[in-house]
């Protein structure tokens, strides 16, 4: 008994013995480890306040051992912050590449902790690079996750800044409602706080959206509320920016008192912190001012931009100093002091030119082809005129690649979202189950001494309670699932949408390439004509032939500039008392180098003296082009009848009859809208831009008339106007019919059998020739005059003649007159 015990007792002090030594061994593990984490922690601080310093060697040294000792002890926490550093480090000396790299790798790190705010502020971060790196579609998607993380904790002045971050990328790219949207987002979570410059800089950013959304009243709403919180921070430049900025909104709104009232504010608030670039900005808003204020004051446009251009050219701020070369090239041009502008201009163009500002370019590019014209330096003018045309359709192109790219990365975003939500639902879902069994097993082990009754009970209650949850969790994936496919419908209209918006591109696109062959087809002519001269001897016909094709080209721009202006805005009309006789009269004699090369006559028929209110100017040129399109519909020695009559309606009407081959009924929908152009029967070429007809619409509906046509295919053409307003006198008045000149008669034309054998293969170049190939014909026609047959003189002064005049069927009645 007393061994038995002896030995009892020696067993108790061994068991006391092992557990005292495991204790002491427990002890040092955790001293020797809390020795380490502390050493860890206090270089993670030493890398915080060096970072603070701007000390980026030391940072750089102490990151990397703080990753070799967290490596070493397999300190997740370490090791994010040792990345995260060395990310920060590389992004302060531009080397943006390596920062995405460890940056990358401490989120995955930082992920793994749970730590919300270090992942959102990182995500952050690689924001900020990526933008830098012109990956803009990466930079927004690295703010949404920041934003998402950040959002987990809470903390409204980091998700301020992320915000305001992702609305001045949406703002770069052209997608304002996007960037206006993160801005709200970003003053919602400054609102309360005493941050003032923050939420001050926020309103001023808005205003710049506003600006650009063509929304004055928003726009100067902006400014207001950013100088409310602005002005309770003494001299800050930021506060004089937003005062010029209010400045312009009032120039503009012609509210000129207000704005040199901001504008002194903005001044006096430069000036008192010494800031030398805001005075750029207000020098250059008093010099656009001048500019294009209803009476010009070039001499302060040159006094204020000069003192611009010196403090630009200072700072280096070449954005400004190209605005401010801008608007002294211009003051300098409409003061006709063309070498000075010429040489500020060409100062801003190189500025220009080498930072890529693309909108400056295309100012001074403008203005410049502007002061060589005037020099007659016309080579450098069509030089800058090229240049100002391909960067006006290159900033076009720009905003319409920026809104599709918007419309692109909106559906990416959404489709990104749509994605994050469905992996958040799972993933919740996972931890859901994982917790649920957790629960479960640690109940059923503690249990289980309880006795088999009991398990059996627990696992009833385990089994009843999985089967509730998996119902509740399959409506869950239900109503999510409802939730995907709507979304999932909502992204394909989306991209719907931007398909249509391409194909509206590809559409208006088309339709400038067509308008441009038209443009040119209809220019063409008079330019060759007048490039051909020098080809006809008489200084009469020389003269008819410049004052008719500059008469042309003069009518197809007017008709164009009067369609716009009817388009934007009502068309200013000078009527006076007008006798309606005396202006077709007017008309004819205007059209007569036309009618007489065809040998056209035109009947004037009325029997009364008519008097009419009217812009005498507009309604000539109306006549004129319903006279001209008649004159080209007729065949030569055929007639037009001109006749005003009174209609049972109490309306007078004017109408101008051609017997040419007539309008379909398709083309009569048409005939009338701009740029629409009827099909030939003998080409199916495009023969005009169609302004002629479209502008005699417009201007006969400002006239408060109405302008119509009747025509049958083969029958001719009638095109007539109702004037509704009319006086009369009745008068004994004949109906007029204008004299022609005889036509070309070869009756008496005799040619020997040898001198014919002789002509006619040149009579077979000129029948391939078109009428307008005015060099060419000339050349062959001087080679038959070079064969000596006089029979041939009056013949060939007939074919120069209907060269002249573009008369086609009289071209080929000449030359077939001789081949048949």
């Amino acid at each position: 008994m007393k061994k038995s015990n002896h030995n009892y007792i020696s067993i108790s002090k061994n068991i006391i013995f092992l557990f005292t030594l495991l204790t002491f061994s427990l002890s040092y593990n955790c001293l020797y480890s809390q020795n380490k984490s502390e050493a860890l922690e206090q270089k993670y601080k030493a890398l915080q306040q060096y970072l603070k310093n701007n000390e980026l060697e030391k940072l750089f040294h102490f990151a990397n051992e703080l990753k070799s000792d967290a490596k070493a002890q397999s300190s997740p926490k370490y090791l994010a912050h040792s990345n995260y550093y060395l990310g920060i480090y590389y992004q302060n000396i531009n080397k943006l590449d390596s920062s995405n790299i460890f940056l990358s790798e401490s989120i995955g790190f930082y992920k793994e902790l749970k730590d919300s705010l270090n992942i959102g502020k990182t995500y952050f971060f690689l924001g900020i690079n990526n933008t830098y790196l012109g990956e803009t579609e990466t930079s927004l998607e690295n703010y949404s996750s920041s934003d998402y993380w950040l959002r987990k904790t809470q903390d409204s002045a980091w998700i301020s800044v992320v915000n305001n971050y992702m609305s001045i990328t949406y703002f770069e790219i052209g997608n304002y409602p996007q960037s206006l949207k993160y801005l709200q987002v970003s003053l919602d979570h400054l609102q309360g706080s005493d941050n003032f410059m923050s939420i001050g800089g926020n309103y001023n950013t808005m205003g710049n959206i506003y600006r650009k959304m063509k929304e004055p009243y928003k726009e100067e709403q902006a400014y207001l509320n950013a100088i409310r919180f602005l002005e309770q921070i003494p001299e800050n430049h930021q506060l004089g920016m937003t005062y010029n900025n209010l400045a312009e909104v009032y120039l503009n709104d012609k509210k000129t008192d207000l704005g040199f009232e901001y504008l002194e504010k903005a001044k006096a608030c430069y000036q008192s912190i010494e800031y030398e670039l805001g005075m750029c900005s207000y020098y250059s808003v008093l010099s656009l001012f001048y500019l294009m204020h209803d009476k010009p004051d070039y001499n302060k446009v040159i006094e204020y931009s000069s003192k611009s251009i010196k403090i630009a050219e200072k700072h280096n701020d070449y954005r400004q100093f190209s605005d401010a070369s801008y608007f002294l090239g211009q003051a300098f041009y409409y003061q006709k002091n063309y070498s000075s502008a010429q040489k500020v201009l060409e100062k801003g163009y190189l500025k220009a030119k080498n930072h890529s500002f693309t909108n400056e370019l295309k100012n001074i590019t403008q203005v410049l082809s502007q002061v060589y014209e005037a020099q007659n330096n016309l080579s450098k003018s069509l030089f800058y005129i090229k240049e100002y045309n391909e960067l006006k359709d290159s900033l076009f192109n720009q905003e319409k690649i920026i809104e599709f790219t918007s419309l692109d990365l909106n559906y990416k975003f959404k489709q990104e979202q749509l994605e994050d939500s469905l992996n958040n639902a799972i993933e919740k879902t996972k931890i859901q189950f994982k917790h649920d069994a957790e629960i479960k097993t640690h109940s059923m082990i503690r249990n289980y001494s309880l006795g088999i009754s009991i398990l059996l009970i627990s696992f009833a209650i385990f089994l009843l309670y999985s089967i509730r949850k998996k119902k509740l969790l399959n409506n869950r994936l239900h109503r999510q699932n409802q939730t995907i496919k709507k979304q999932k419908t909502e992204l394909e209209l989306t991209s719907l949408q931007i398909k249509q918006a391409l194909e509206d591109l590809q559409e208006l696109d088309d339709f400038k390439q067509t308008f441009i062959n038209m443009l040119v087809h209809d220019l063409k002519n008079p330019l060759n004509a007048l490039t051909n001269i020098e080809g006809f001897e008489s200084e009469e016909l020389r003269l008819e032939i410049v004052k008719r094709t500059s008469q042309d080209m003069l009518n197809l721009v007017l008709n164009l500039l009067d369609i716009n202006k009817a388009k934007h805005q009502k068309i200013n009309l000078h009527k006076e008392d007008i006798s309606l006789v005396k202006l077709i009269n007017q008309a004819i004699d205007d059209t007569h180098f036309l009618w007489e090369q065809k040998q056209i006559r035109i009947k004037l028929d009325y029997n009364k003296e008519y008097r009419i209110s009217a812009d005498y100017s507009m309604l000539l040129r109306i006549l004129i082009n319903l006279l001209t399109n008649a004159i080209k519909a007729s065949c030569s020695e055929d007639y037009i009848k001109i006749s005003i009559s009174e209609s049972e309606l109490n309306q007078l009407q004017l109408s101008i009859k051609d017997n040419g081959p007539g309008i379909n009924i398709d083309d009569k929908e048409i005939i009338f809208e701009k740029y629409k152009q009827i099909n030939q029967k003998k080409s199916d070429k495009t023969h005009s831009t169609g302004l002629g007809l479209a502008f005699c619409k417009v201007a006969v509906q400002a006239h408060g008339w109405n302008i119509g046509l009747h025509s049958v295919e083969g029958l001719g053409a009638q095109f007539w106007i109702r004037i509704p307003n009319y006086k009369t006198k009745m008068i004994n008045k004949h109906p007029q019919i204008n004299q022609q000149q005889k036509e070309y008669d070869n009756s008496s034309l005799f040619i020997s059998k040898e001198d014919l054998e002789k002509v006619i293969p040149y009579l077979y170049q000129l029948e391939k020739l078109q009428v307008y190939a005015v060099s060419d014909v000339k050349n062959i026609i001087n080679t038959i005059n070079a064969l000596g047959i006089d029979e041939l003189q009056d013949w060939t002064q007939q074919v120069l003649s209907s060269v002249s005049n573009y008369d086609e069927n009289k071209y080929m009645f000449l030359i077939h007159s001789i081949l048949k």
